[in-house]
């Protein structure tokens, strides 16, 4: 054993244990976090896809003409109309789409094996 050890188990006990209930608080958190994010994302798919369906839509093509044109109301908002914002919004759906099946992939290899020294289940 080495001398901080042995000097202080108690004292090491509580720090680790004070540690894991760090780690166990921002855990929880971040899932928390995480979750209620999904269901925002889970209640928006449909607006997206709509927003999808309209963007490669020839009225949406009529609607960008008619607002370059000007005749569309100075005071509508209209950055449906900006071809960059739609293909930022799209673009950031497809990233976040492919990093949460990155995520998911690496959870359940880290099932599969969990690896030397390591209980299944215990990556989150």
């Amino acid at each position: 054993m080495s001398a901080r050890s042995s000097a202080d188990p108690a004292g090491d006990r509580i720090r680790r244990i004070s540690a894991m209930e760090g780690a166990l608080e921002a855990a929880a958190a971040a899932l928390t976090r995480l979750e209620s994010a999904l269901e925002d994302y889970n209640a928006a798919r449909d607006s997206i896809d709509s927003l999808a369906a309209y963007y490669e839509s020839p009225v949406w093509l009529s609607d960008y003409e008619a607002d370059e044109r000007g005749e569309l109301p100075g005071d509508l908002p209209r950055g449906v109309l900006s071809q960059d914002t739609l293909w930022d919004l799209f673009t950031l759906r497809d990233d976040l789409c492919r990093k949460m099946a990155a995520l998911a992939a690496s959870r359940d290899a880290a099932d599969r094996d969990p690896g030397p020294g390591q209980r299944r289940n215990s990556r989150i």
